[in-house]
């Protein structure tokens, strides 16, 4: 089993996409969600960005270790 499907789950995915679309069925799709309700605010986003450049942060400096 792959990914906690059950078991013949992915074929019937592809079966269940193949017979209303054909081969346009049988393409990847992305998993990326359609939409995103809780999303950090752009504004936000764009405050952490400035910040960063500003005091020359990484990624890897913003988090603080879990264990200390």
């Amino acid at each position: 089993m792959n990914s906690g499907e059950s078991p013949g789950g992915c074929a019937w995915k592809w079966v269940n996409r193949w017979r209303p679309y054909g081969e346009l069925g049988s393409q990847d799709r992305s998993a990326a969600p359609h939409r995103s309700p809780r999303a950090t605010p752009a504004w936000v986003t764009e405050k952490v960005e400035i910040r960063r450049r500003e005091c020359r942060w990484t990624a890897f400096r913003d988090v603080q270790p879990a264990y200390t």
